[in-house]
């Protein structure tokens, strides 16, 4: 693997923990693509707006957060009982999630 894609793989992968972290500090109201968006941007982050919902469709594939408002121009997203353990550290950190 070349040194770039091992940059960009683990900023993909730090981005997927703080979307999670994002999600945990919205609590059950969760947040919107463009919310997420703006505090990655803002953080430094290095995010496209249209990497959001691949980004919550991987998390959405592990049972980490629940996708809503799919049929809808903006999707929202909240967390999940198992994205609360990963964020807390109570298990393992999947693969494609930065264990920190």
């Amino acid at each position: 693997m070349l040194e770039t894609d091992e940059i960009r793989l683990a900023e993909v992968k730090t981005v997927r923990r703080q979307i999670l972290r994002l999600l945990h500090a919205t609590g059950p109201v969760g947040a919107n693509e463009k919310t997420l968006f703006t505090a990655l941007q803002c953080a430094g982050y290095p995010v496209l707006s249209h990497e959001i919902r691949k980004y919550l469709d991987y998390l959405e594939s592990l049972k980490a957060i629940e996708v809503v408002d799919r049929d809808r121009a903006t999707w929202s997203a909240k967390i999940l009982p198992y994205g609360i353990d990963i964020v807390e550290f109570a298990v393992k950190a999947p693969p494609g999630i930065a264990k920190e």
